[in-house]
């Protein structure tokens, strides 16, 4: 769990939320980071990292942030999930306007986040 409980009010609500939740999963590993030590950790120790849950602000920071790592935002896919309702996939790189209609994009971002839609909506792991 990745928040601002220090000093965000609504941090601290969602901190309490998902150590209350965690219980629940005693088989799954739970930690909980502010923002800012997670924004260091996974520029030092990516491998650190499995799962980040975190609120939408903070996760478009560190999506990128990390996607660094590899070397560019073209190769990084995303999911934002509710409790009900449909999941959002999409590159993480954004709509690149400044590139458009130079065909210079890298489609590995969008082509993984279908692959990851495939498989965590449609339970397609065959494709």
């Amino acid at each position: 769990l990745v928040d601002k409980a220090d000093v965000l009010a609504t941090s601290k609500l969602w901190r309490r939320i998902a150590n209350q939740v965690a219980k629940e999963f005693p088989e799954i590993s739970f930690d909980s980071c502010y923002v800012d030590a997670a924004a260091m950790k996974i520029i030092s120790a990516p491998e650190k990292f499995d799962v980040i849950v975190t609120e939408n602000l903070f996760g478009d920071i560190l999506s990128d942030e990390a996607a660094q790592i590899t070397g560019s935002l073209g190769t990084i896919p995303s999911i934002s999930r509710g409790d009900h309702g449909p999941a959002l996939y999409e590159p993480i790189h954004g709509s690149a306007p400044d590139i458009a209609g130079k065909g210079i994009a890298n489609p590995l971002s969008m082509i993984n986040s279908v692959a990851m839609m495939l498989d965590q909506s449609f339970n397609r792991k065959d494709l």
